[in-house]
């Protein structure tokens, strides 16, 4: 034995200790995961009853089964192709495996990632762990069948592959494969989740033009991502054509319908983040759940300022791509604090979390070094940024308003949270979901404006679903007014306190 293979095992003893605890973490939490299915008598199917988990199962088990027909198949296939072939022997239970490696792809990407920016092992596998699985909300996000747990492995090897490319020297074979794995693992994730594509196709562009301003560009490097993108992207468009033909599914129809408004992104922002309440009656804001998060944040820029070469690009690449993806996903008008941890749409950020986790320890290392004015300063101005408030006044109905409060007896959540009615003001229509949402409260029923303010007069549109929240007369009409103060996501939380209250 030479005298490196001590030091190699000491090397990997953190990283295996990691993967381990994982798969422990993980396996613990489906076993016990109240939904599972077959843990609680009189709800046999568990989470396959649910929406999301039991389209991706439908069609999964009819893609086994090689039936293409549009109705079995509403996600994207990507996710549900990688469980077909376990459908037959595990048919509860054909996502287990493919999460479980997703999971371990994700951490194993991440630490090669880490090592890029000179972050060892010892101190990466803690990151991914605190980071991803410590809180029990997240973790049940890996545990629970979603595509964004296969989005995610694949996302953290494309970065990994990135990092290694733009630290790498002359072109050779092995790097000639490395590109054509960045094009095929590029191409899955849009397979797989097509509004994650934006991330490779980022990273390309940085990629493309770090190579442009630092050497002549190289037509076989060129050729390499294309041939691992072809070998993904073309299988895939064929069988999208087999099944939905040459025009949108009903799910990006779906999708389009409700969609993004980013004029709405500084207000999502502030109650996704900081501060739901009072505007929203149950639920906590990101940074409630995460207060580290501001260490993340203000780890950017001192983490940017310390890298060098091909690793100061990787961290710019990587801010950028964690600061839209939030951005755009904030902008989602279906995103809201209510769903956040009641539906576990917390999941949407699952690949984000060892991101944030790392520059959160970046934050800390400037800051114990050389650039520890940069990193005060940069945690300063995050804090202030994270003292805004977006406080609740009441107002006329002259003026516009993001939330009308209406008397209601009694109605279901599911009924007014979910139902297809549609409110009426001086402006047009509003129709639940797509353009506001409703949620009971104390006085009856709130609903809030998600793409444009409420303008004048605002009554409920009769029909069937209408009556099923029995809306009474209006009885307030909330306005928005930013100010500075104490941060509403650190405690007592002063903002739950804050007129309306519930």
């Amino acid at each position: 034995m030479t005298t490196d293979e001590p030091r190699a095992e000491a090397r990997a003893m953190p990283i295996l200790l990691g993967a381990a605890s994982l798969a422990i973490l993980y396996t613990g939490c489906y076993l016990g995961h109240p939904a599972l299915p077959g843990n609680r008598p009189g709800y046999p199917l568990g989470w396959w009853s649910w929406f999301d988990q039991g389209n991706y199962l439908r069609s999964a088990q009819h893609l086994r089964a090689l039936d293409l027909a549009p109705a079995f198949h509403w996600y994207p296939v990507g996710y549900a192709l990688l469980a077909a072939p376990f459908t037959r022997l595990l048919p509860m239970h054909a996502f287990y495996f493919v999460d479980l490696a997703a999971l371990l792809a994700a951490y194993l990407g991440f630490l090669s990632f880490a090592r890029r920016l000179s972050v060892r092992a010892l101190w990466a596998v803690p990151i991914f762990v605190l980071s991803s699985v410590a809180d029990r909300d997240l973790l049940a996000t890996w545990a629970e069948p979603w595509n964004t747990t296969a989005s995610a492995g694949a996302i953290w090897l494309f970065l990994a592959l990135m990092a290694a490319e733009m630290t790498a020297g002359e072109l050779a074979p092995e790097r000639l494969l490395r590109l054509a794995a960045i094009g095929a693992l590029g191409a899955a994730i849009g397979a797989i989740r097509p509004s994650d594509t934006f991330i490779p196709a980022l990273w390309v562009g940085g990629g493309a033009l770090h190579a442009l301003v630092a050497r002549r560009p190289r037509w076989g490097e060129l050729g390499a991502v294309a041939i691992g993108a072809a070998a993904v992207a073309v299988p895939f468009g064929a069988l999208y054509l087999a099944i939905y033909g040459p025009h949108p599914s009903d799910y990006v129809l779906r999708s389009r319908a409700i969609g993004f408004v980013f004029g709405q992104l500084p207000w999502k922002t502030v109650v996704l983040l900081l501060q739901p309440r009072p505007w929203f009656p149950d639920g906590a804001g990101l940074a409630a759940r995460f207060p580290w998060l501001v260490l993340a944040f203000a780890g950017i820029l001192p983490a940017a300022w310390m890298a060098r070469g091909g690793a100061r690009l990787a961290v710019v690449l990587l801010a950028a791509s964690l600061v839209l993806y939030w951005a755009l996903f904030f902008s989602y008008v279906d995103l809201l604090p209510s769903g956040l941890w009641r539906y576990h749409n917390v999941h949407y950020f699952k690949w984000t979390w060892p991101g944030l986790g790392l520059f959160a320890f970046l934050w800390l290392r400037a800051v114990a070094g050389q650039a520890r004015r940069l990193a005060v300063a940069s945690l300063a101005a995050v804090f202030l940024l994270m003292c805004i408030r977006l406080t609740p006044v009441e107002v006329a109905d002259a003026v516009s308003a993001r939330m009308v409060q209406f008397a209601a007896g009694s109605p279901s959540w599911d009924a007014v949270y979910f139902g297809d009615y549609q409110l009426a003001d001086a402006a047009g229509m509003l129709r639940n979901v797509e353009a506001v949402r409703g949620m009971p409260d104390a006085t009856g029923v709130r609903e809030i404006a998600l793409r444009r303010p409420f303008e004048g007069a605002v009554r409920f549109v009769d029909s069937n679903d209408a009556r099923a929240v029995a809306p009474g007369a209006p009885l307030h009409r909330w306005a928005a007014r930013m100010s500075l103060g104490y941060p509403c996501w650190l405690p007592p939380r002063p903002c739950r306190r804050l007129a309306p209250r519930d």
